[in-house]
């Protein structure tokens, strides 16, 4: 068929996937953890906020499933930073207390003008507002106009068509 170098890599990366289950499965051996680049992920934030975000790392990890571990800390890191970083570019952040509840109001904006799915704006805000109701139990000083922050409206999904046993009972009632 002359299939594309990316289609090649991706079936590739779905069978190691796929190996790496059924070993895991038979119980042939322990899901290694790579070690993550916090590097990448923690440039330009503030320490005090890596620390925090490891310490939630810690406290939300015992409930993320052994074979999926590399792939949730992963999605926690990207998930969480982005707004962070987000908020760091463009404001002067040095502590929970410098942050406005319009700028997170113009990250959603932004993301938004950027092509971005609402969902993905709401699932950020999510990530954001459950990491200050942890910074609260960790007893840091949370300005209660940022757990206030409203979701973005998500547009109406598409009608879902009818099966023909459905419209056969839809005719059936008239």
């Amino acid at each position: 068929k002359g299939l594309s170098a990316q289609w090649t890599q991706m079936c590739r990366c779905a069978l190691n996937r796929f190996r790496r289950f059924l070993r895991q499965e038979r119980g042939a051996g322990e899901v290694a953890i790579r070690p993550l680049n916090y590097a990448h992920y923690c440039r330009g934030l503030p320490e005090w906020l890596v620390s925090a975000l490891e310490r939630y790392q810690h406290t939300m990890q015992p409930h993320w499933r052994p074979a999926r571990l590399n792939e949730q800390i992963i999605r926690f890191w990207s998930g969480h930073v982005r707004l962070w970083r987000w908020l760091c570019e463009h404001h002067a952040i040095q502590e929970l207390q410098d942050i406005k509840r319009r700028w997170l109001l113009d990250y959603a904006d932004h993301r938004l003008v950027a092509g971005y799915a609402a969902s993905g704006v709401n699932q950020d805000l999510r990530y954001f507002h459950a990491f200050l109701l942890f910074l609260q139990d960790e007893d840091y000083p949370v300005p209660q106009a940022l757990l206030r922050v409203p979701s973005v409206k998500q547009p109406d999904r598409l009608p879902k068509f009818l099966t023909d046993e459905q419209v056969r009972a839809l005719r059936a009632d008239f």
